[in-house]
């Protein structure tokens, strides 16, 4: 009788589980550390497609040295916007050998988006700023990991 009790609360624990927490909570989470023009940041992937749309939406903070990259595969035209996103940022259109095509700011929850000029594999977000504050510019390059 124990060891059924004991089976029906584990199963009700687990369906508990699967039921109150959302499914993106499950996915998994990628950090590395890049540099840009030999500053260190702290980066979280967004190399899913999940991730990618999520981005820092509904997020309030982003420490000084972090920030997000987005992998979309391969070089394609991008476009972003911060409709449900607090933080102030600026984002860099990188290409697929690491080199800065273009660095923009962006206004939160602005619905504007935001296009790369050319074809880019990557776009990295970081709070406002970081980029003009460490005299980097388009042509400068990221040390992918």
């Amino acid at each position: 009788m124990f060891k059924h009790v004991c089976r029906s609360f584990l199963f009700a624990c687990i369906l508990l589980h699967f039921i109150l927490v959302p499914a993106h909570a499950h996915e998994q989470k990628l950090y590395s550390v890049l540099t840009v023009k030999g500053h260190a940041l702290n980066i979280e992937w967004a190399y899913t497609l999940e991730q990618r749309k999520k981005g820092l939406s509904k997020r309030f903070s982003l420490a000084e040295n972090e920030g997000m990259l987005f992998d979309q595969g391969r070089e394609t035209e991008l476009s972003f916007w911060m409709k449900d996103t607090a933080i102030p940022l600026s984002i860099a259109f990188i290409g697929e050998d690491g080199s800065i095509q273009q660095i923009e700011d962006m206004t939160p929850y602005s619905n504007r988006r935001i296009r790369s000029k050319k074809k880019a594999r990557y776009a990295l977000e970081v709070n406002r700023g970081w980029f003009s504050r460490r005299n980097i510019r388009p042509g400068d390059t990221v040390s992918l990991p």
